[in-house]
């Protein structure tokens, strides 16, 4: 059995949300899909709040996302992401393909999966499908899943 949220979320990104699925019409079905697939009902609950929290716009809440001010992370974030995870962040806002509040919103949702295991990798995932979400991003990204696809790019990895 698989155990972790977000190999449900991986699950969902490769195989439904690429389709154009709306969750919300098929969730009683792409629930029953993940238990046909060998998931755990509590971890596919999980991943379905995180994706219900992903939907909320980000509020900005103790965190200041003005352009140019230089972020600090608490100490349980700099645990969990580490220096490769921050610096891909910061490439990423200095080449404009993210802004501060989408920054803080990958952080959020990074911070929120409780994974034993946190590389970038993962991170990259997590940002992409932060970026799947949000309308606005589709080029950045359309950008990001050719870098994670496309490991010869010559782009940052």
């Amino acid at each position: 059995m698989k155990e972790n949220t977000f190999d449900v979320l991986m699950y969902l990104f490769e195989h439904c949300l690429d389709e154009d699925r709306s969750i919300e019409q098929d969730e009683s079905a792409l629930k029953g899909m993940l238990r046909s697939a060998g998931f755990a009902q509590t971890e596919i609950n999980k991943a379905f709040h995180w994706l219900e929290n992903l939907a909320q716009p980000y509020d900005g809440v103790g965190a200041n996302t003005a352009a140019g001010v230089l972020r600090v992370y608490a100490s349980p974030e700099t645990a969990k992401l580490d220096r490769e995870c921050r610096g891909f962040l910061l490439a990423l806002e200095a080449h404009e393909i993210i802004d501060a509040s989408t920054r803080e919103t990958i952080i959020e949702r990074a911070m929120a999966l409780e994974l034993d295991e946190f590389n970038l990798e993962r991170f990259k995932w997590i940002v992409m499908m932060v970026l799947a979400n949000q309308p606005e991003r589709e080029l950045a990204h359309l950008w990001l899943e050719t870098v994670i696809f496309d490991r010869n790019s010559g782009y940052m990895h």
